[in-house]
């Protein structure tokens, strides 16, 4: 069974297809980072939401809209002046104009990707990968309470994560039940071999992957049981979840 990860399709900030790092050594680093990597992602974290809050208007609900505006009146961001520019894209490919806060990626040229587009043209799923992606790594610096941050700091994190779920809520997407991912397509019919899962729970799965138990009966012959293994549903120590949205 593989384990989740970081990159499986795509960086959620920049868009580059980077090798996958498991989620348990991508928060274990990010966990242990210095206050200045976390500022960086914050700062990039920021900018890229004000791009998509100036986006498309047909991309972004009201609800949505007033709840991303939470999230960066957080930051203490001006909504009201243009958004500083962090990517743009002419008719041959799609150009970051910072280096990326999350994959390292220096600034340049990514691959072309349907699934991925400037940030001020990003659907629903697009930013729904970067509020979730980007709350797992806030939650794991928040819950180390690393020795640079002040009590403040760690507060503000925490409200972070809190305004960041609201605005996951807000995208209106499915919420698949195993990884808390937020995403327009859920798999399965929840019964007890076919379990409601997203695509990234799907792939973990490594395609129909079965346990074989083999048992020795009173006559002396032996039985065979195949068992479909299914995804586990991820520990609520990585999942940015709360588990009433209304209350938050």
């Amino acid at each position: 069974m593989r384990e989740l990860s970081f990159f499986h399709f795509n960086c959620s900030v920049c868009g580059a297809h980077r090798r996958d790092v498991p989620f348990s050594i991508m928060t274990h680093r990010w966990a242990r980072a210095s206050r200045g990597r976390v500022n960086r992602l914050l700062a990039g974290y920021r900018d890229v939401l004000l791009n998509a809050l100036h986006g498309k208007p047909g991309n972004r609900t009201k609800k949505f809209r007033r709840a991303l505006e939470q999230v960066l009146r957080a930051f203490g961001a001006d909504l009201a002046g243009p958004p500083p520019p962090v990517d743009g894209q002419d008719e041959h490919e799609r150009v970051m104009l910072m280096s990326c806060p999350l994959c390292g990626s220096q600034e340049g040229p990514r691959p072309r990707d349907r699934h991925f587009t400037v940030w001020q043209d990003a659907c629903r799923v697009q930013m729904a990968n970067l509020l979730y992606e980007a709350s797992i790594l806030f939650r794991a610096v928040a819950e180390i309470e690393p020795y640079w941050a002040t009590p403040p700091e760690i507060a503000g994190l925490c409200e972070l994560l809190r305004l960041n779920r609201r605005a996951l809520v807000a995208v209106s997407l499915m919420e698949c039940p195993l990884c808390g991912r937020h995403t327009s397509c859920v798999y399965g019919d929840d019964s007890p071999g076919n379990p409601r899962r997203c695509r990234w729970c799907l792939d973990r799965m490594g395609g129909e992957v079965y346990t074989v138990l083999i048992e020795r009966q009173g006559d002396g012959s032996f039985s065979t049981n195949a068992h479909r293994r299914l995804p586990e549903k991820l520990p609520s120590g990585i999942v940015p979840y709360f588990p009433d949205p209304d209350h938050i």
